[in-house]
């Protein structure tokens, strides 16, 4: 995630349903734990909406900045994860790494929907070149 930190108003959160403890050390073991400095958890949200809001709500308090909607990405391998960024007025972008096939993402409507992660992430960085993009904020659903 070094692309990130070369983008000042670039911001990464995380959206997941593990408990904050449990997913700052899955963070930290694969080393993307100084990336992310904030997010939602599954610390007494039960519903995914709930996730991604307090993700979204929290960034904004961290980074001192306050996100439109059409800033916000959820990328996530589950037709939840869509879902939840829909319902909160996030962009999504779906891809297909999980137990969800292309078909099942697709049917949720992403605003886009890739193959993996290794796509995932060029695209999202030649997104930065384009004025409207600068305030993308990617949450990890």
């Amino acid at each position: 995630m070094q692309w990130i930190d070369g983008h000042p108003g670039l911001y990464a959160g995380i959206a997941t349903g593990n408990f904050r403890c449990c997913a700052l050390l899955k963070l930290e073991h694969f080393g993307l734990i100084e990336h992310i400095s904030e997010g939602g958890f599954g610390d007494g949200l039960l519903r995914r909406v709930d996730v991604v809001a307090a993700a979204a709500r929290r960034c904004e308090e961290a980074f001192g900045e306050v996100f439109d909607g059409e800033d916000v990405f959820v990328v996530g391998d589950m037709p939840h994860d869509i879902e939840a960024g829909r319902v909160n007025g996030f962009r999504t972008i779906g891809v297909a790494t999980g137990s969800s096939s292309h078909g099942d993402l697709a049917a949720h409507q992403p605003t886009l929907l890739l193959p993996d992660l290794t796509v995932a992430i060029p695209t999202m960085a030649s997104m930065l070149s384009v004025p409207e993009w600068s305030g993308f904020m990617g949450g990890l659903a």
